[in-house]
């Protein structure tokens, strides 16, 4: 008959190893039963290797927070300091100084994959209140100022000495237009320097340590502002006389 010439010929074509493994996978396993629903088949376990298997070698991307080390960089290098001094600005000598970091506040990481590939991601907002002082030859105040470095936005997108600096001035009046223009200038460009310098460092640290296996920083809380104290700003008093 057709059915049994099919049969035969089907027979003839099927090697007669596959016939177990065809017959055991449509019983269930050879026990006559199919699997149940959402029953584990024994072949299918791995072994559980707890967290010795977890993100082995570094396969994955790892995290570490780094913005302490921008918050304690930040506040080292810009609260309290002068950054300039005895800078010829026309027939004046200039000074400025950073007196307060008025906030930082933001994200920053450190991440790696394989131990190897470390990359540096941050994004910051910055306020610096500073004071310029320009003297004459003779040593005596021609001019002076004070105002605030407002940073919107530091981060990864743009290069790294792209960031907008908006120069903001307590006063405008003639008598301190010239220190006025000493801190947009000079002070300014050496503001935007120690930035840049800060975040190449800590991407030179970043790269050894991470490398190393030995962190640069790690659990410290990201977004925090600087509060006033002894360590991290001025002294109620001392600001009350910048004022």
């Amino acid at each position: 008959t057709p059915s049994s010439g099919l049969s035969s010929s089907r027979a003839a074509r099927d090697p007669p190893v596959l016939k177990p493994l065809v017959s055991e996978c449509l019983s269930g396993g050879g026990s006559g039963e199919m699997a149940k629903f959402e029953e584990a088949d024994p072949r299918w376990k791995v072994k559980d290797l707890g967290t010795q298997g977890a993100n082995v070698n570094n396969w994955h991307w790892t995290e570490n927070d780094c913005f302490p080390y921008f918050k304690e960089r930040f506040t080292s290098s810009f609260d309290g300091n002068t950054i300039l001094s005895g800078v010829e600005a026309g027939d004046l000598s200039g000074e400025l100084s950073c007196w307060k970091l008025e906030k930082i506040t933001g994200e920053a990481s450190i991440t790696k994959r394989k131990g190897k590939k470390v990359i540096v991601i941050y994004e910051l907002e910055v306020d610096i209140k500073w004071e310029a002082i320009l003297k004459n030859a003779a040593g005596e105040t021609a001019s002076s100022s004070k105002g605030s470095y407002k940073m919107p936005c530091i981060d990864t997108v743009e290069d790294i000495d792209a960031f907008e600096i908006q120069v903001k001035f307590n006063k405008e009046a003639k008598e301190h237009k010239s220190a006025n223009d000493f801190a947009k200038k000079q002070g300014q460009a050496k503001v935007r320097e120690m930035i840049v310098a800060i975040i190449e460092q800590l991407k030179a640290e970043a790269g050894a340590k991470e490398a190393a296996g030995t962190p640069i920083a790690g659990g410290g809380v990201s977004g925090d502002t600087i509060a006033s104290g002894a360590n991290q700003a001025p002294s109620e008093e001392k600001a009350k006389a910048k004022a």
